[in-house]
């Protein structure tokens, strides 16, 4: 994979992620909003929008990985200065989006 092609998919998929993780705590209707104030609780969140966008950070997080592994030994295209620049990235990346991913399943 190209990183301009691994950083579009990565981008769509973090984006994907994010909006359902929006919408998980967002999914209340007018009607529901009206209850809600009324009796001041709050809507728990929907679970399955929750499970899909942990599920679009994780596979996010596996493209990266995979990225890593394939270009780890690789002296070509990127070299190997820009390869340590985008693995320390994609490591603190990998490592944010992984947890809150875990953080969202619990």
């Amino acid at each position: 994979i190209m990183q301009d092609s691994l950083t579009n998919q990565v981008s769509a998929l973090l984006g994907e992620a994010k909006e359902l993780e929006n919408n998980a705590y967002h999914h209340t209707t007018t009607s529901d909003n009206a209850k809600i104030h009324k009796q001041d609780q709050t809507t728990p969140p929907s679970w399955s929008m929750l499970e899909k966008s942990a599920a679009k950070y994780y596979q996010a997080c596996f493209l990266m990985k995979g990225y890593m592994r394939e270009n780890s030994s690789s002296n070509e295209n990127p070299t190997p200065e820009e390869f340590a620049q985008t693995k320390e990235s994609y490591t603190n990346d990998i490592e944010h989006y992984e947890k809150h991913a875990k953080s969202l399943l619990d």
